[in-house]
């Protein structure tokens, strides 16, 4: 039987994360470019395939071009420098081809797949609003754990505003909040809130990401972006997570899936979260309560409810996969 292939832009450091920890019987996780990292090569593939939309792009292609013959289902995610992929794979395969949305449509760099596509591709995505108003076909928000759990590494210690370990229950944790977010104009917000969490005595990890909004990259808390290994290692070390969703987004982000993979508290402005069946108000917290420092105390005061084994379940790579022969 044959498996289906999953490609991903290694460029970004969730997609490395995830072509190196998948392990399925069903699909091969790949890289859709033989390149793995944001230097001078990918920014000469970039202006190849991106704004000079020159031919020859498949020479950017990795391995997997040779090895479309094994697979009945090719899954391309949207990150990619051009939509030319798709065509190179429908000219090559009768596979069924799907595009996968893995961020919400904007006006910025997340944009609608020219309507040519439709014809040979079918065009998924976890945003709900999204595939209402674009026809897509919904599916789940997935997510791969780690591997091998290890320990935050030494070189990031020193990013933190760092007091105590913090003991809540039985567990030991060396941060009670951690903020790792690109800055899209939010660094006054969330430098706010960490001096803020900080008065009020939680140890807090915060790092906003350098991105095209930011003004000043000298502020406190600005810096470059860190890799998911090392993210993920920051997230085992810490009590609860805190994100921000941007406007309009009502699929379920990584974060989300990192609260539930790996036990985590959770505080959110993502009201449809409440929806959710492994919502559960003393692990996840609405953004707008976090100005109330009693509730908020009483929120980290307790302890993480685990979520059933079943529901987590539900969010796994193999579930996601699954659910696109279902429809």
């Amino acid at each position: 039987m044959k498996k289906t292939l999953v490609l991903m832009n290694a460029r970004w450091p969730q997609a490395r994360f995830y072509i190196n920890n998948c392990e399925s019987k069903n699909a091969d996780v790949d890289s859709v470019y033989f390149l793995k990292k944001k230097d001078l090569v990918y920014k000469l593939a970039a202006l190849h395939m991106q704004y000079l939309k020159s031919p020859l792009q498949s020479i950017w292609y990795g391995k997997w071009k040779k090895h479309l013959s094994d697979y009945s289902q090719i899954i391309v995610f949207n990150a990619m420098l051009s939509p030319k992929i798709l065509d190179y794979i429908h000219k090559r395969t009768d596979a069924k081809i799907i595009f996968w949305y893995w961020d919400t449509i904007d006006n910025k760099g997340n944009k609608l797949l020219p309507k040519y596509y439709s014809s040979f591709c079918e065009q998924w995505s976890f945003d709900t609003q999204d595939c209402i108003k674009y026809s897509f076909y919904n599916n789940i928000q997935f997510y791969i754990p780690l591997k091998t759990q290890g320990r935050i590494p030494q070189s990031l210690n020193n990013l933190a505003t760092v007091k105590e370990d913090a003991k809540i229950g039985n567990k030991i944790f060396k941060y009670d909040f951690l903020i790792v977010m690109r800055d899209k104009g939010r660094y006054e917000v969330l430098s706010e809130l960490t001096e803020y969490l900080c008065n009020l005595g939680y140890t807090v990890f915060t790092r906003i990401i350098s991105d095209k909004e930011t003004k000043n990259t000298s502020l406190p808390y600005i810096g470059k972006e860190i890799s998911y290994e090392s993210l993920v290692h920051l997230t085992l070390d810490s009590k609860c997570i805190i994100e921000l969703v941007k406007d309009g987004q009502t699929g379920l982000t990584l974060r989300s899936m990192e609260s539930i993979f790996y036990e985590k508290k959770l505080i959110t402005n993502n009201k449809l979260i409440q929806n959710e069946e492994f919502y559960n108000p003393a692990n996840v917290m609405m953004f707008d309560d976090i100005k109330d420092a009693s509730q908020l105390k009483s929120f980290m005061d307790t302890a993480y409810i685990p979520v059933e084994k079943s529901v987590v379940e539900k969010y796994t790579f193999e579930c996601w996969l699954n659910n696109f022969s279902q429809r």
